[in-house]
């Protein structure tokens, strides 16, 4: 179910509120992200020895990939990816991590960012995605 409103999670005996990001606040994310895998490719290409033109470019695709939708998605299933989004959504988020499973975590994530993976998981399993 896509999340449209807040709601919460419990474990350990602890009940944590979530909520919907927004979507400015979902783009400062991807901006975040862009500006993240931007630096990771400039110190990549430096550490290989390439020019600054070089590394210029590498961090200009790699920020051009960042920003697709796709890319602030794929991170939640980091734990640090979903982290970065549920930092956003709770407000005990590192508490809320720490207690849960890496795959919670993402749903979690996941479902601040109105990715509805319980839906995706009904289409797959019935052969319709």
């Amino acid at each position: 179910m896509i999340r449209l409103s807040a709601w919460t999670h419990e474990v350990g005996g602890r009940v944590f509120s979530l909520r919907p990001l927004t979507v400015r606040e979902r783009i400062a994310l991807g901006e975040a992200l862009a500006d993240a895998m931007a630096a990771d490719a400039v110190r990549d290409a430096r550490a290989a020895g390439m020019s600054p033109k070089e590394a210029v470019a590498e961090a200009r695709t790699a920020r051009d990939e960042a920003r697709r939708a796709s890319a602030l998605v794929m991170s939640c299933f980091s734990l640090s990816g979903a982290l970065r989004v549920l930092d956003r959504a709770c407000e005990d988020s590192g508490e809320l991590v720490a207690l849960v499973e890496p795959q919670v975590a993402t749903a979690l994530a996941l479902a601040a960012l109105g990715i509805d993976i319980e839906e995706h998981e009904r289409r797959a399993a019935s052969g319709n995605p």
